[in-house]
C-alpha cells in the first residue's frame, strides 16, 4: 500500500485509534504500606539484579550514596551533576521495580547532589594497599614481619 493513497490514511487512523494508551486511573493502583527493611530489601535486589545484567555501572551509581526513606519518597545522594543524570534515567526502570514489588505507586525519588560522598579512586598500589590494610590491618604486621617492598 503506497503511503500516499486515500486507503493508507484510513488505514493509518485505524491503526491510531486502536493503539491509543489507555488511561490509567491512579487512584485505582495499589498503595500498601511497607516497612524500611523491606523496602531497602526491593532496592538491594534491583541493585543485584542490575549486576546480574552487566549493568555495573548503573549499580555502582545507586551504591555510591547511602539512600534514606523518608515516607514514600527515596532520597538518593549523588556525588555530581553527570551521575545525578544518570540516576534520573534510571528512575523510571527503578521505581517501577519499587513499586511493583512493594505494591505502592506512591513511591517517588528525589536525587540530591551531595559533593562529600565522591568515593576515591585507588591507583597506585601504595593506595590499594592502604586500603586493603583499612580493611585487614593484619596485613601491615604481615608485610612488617616478612620485611616485605611491595613493589607493583
Amino acid at each position: 500500500m503506497s503511503n500516499y493513497s486515500i486507503k493508507s490514511v484510513v488505514v493509518k487512523q485505524e491503526v491510531l485509534r486502536n493503539f491509543k494508551e489507555e488511561e490509567i486511573d491512579e487512584a485505582s493502583l495499589p498503595r500498601e504500606k511497607f516497612t524500611e527493611k523491606e523496602f531497602f530489601d526491593s532496592f538491594n535486589t534491583y541493585v543485584e539484579t542490575l549486576k546480574a545484567q552487566g549493568e555495573r555501572i548503573q549499580a555502582s551509581t545507586l551504591e555510591m550514596g547511602e539512600p534514606t526513606l523518608h515516607g514514600t519518597v527515596l532520597d538518593l545522594q549523588v556525588p555530581n551533576k553527570t551521575i545525578r543524570d544518570e540516576v534520573h534515567r534510571e528512575e523510571a526502570k527503578l521505581l517501577g521495580f519499587l513499586r511493583k514489588s512493594l505494591s505502592n505507586y506512591d513511591i517517588s525519588l528525589n536525587i540530591i547532589e551531595n559533593e562529600e560522598i565522591i568515593h576515591k579512586i585507588r591507583v597506585t598500589p601504595d593506595e590499594k594497599f592502604a586500603r586493603l590494610v583499612e580493611l585487614n590491618p593484619l596485613l601491615q604486621d604481615f608485610k612488617r614481619t616478612l620485611d616485605l617492598k611491595l613493589v607493583f
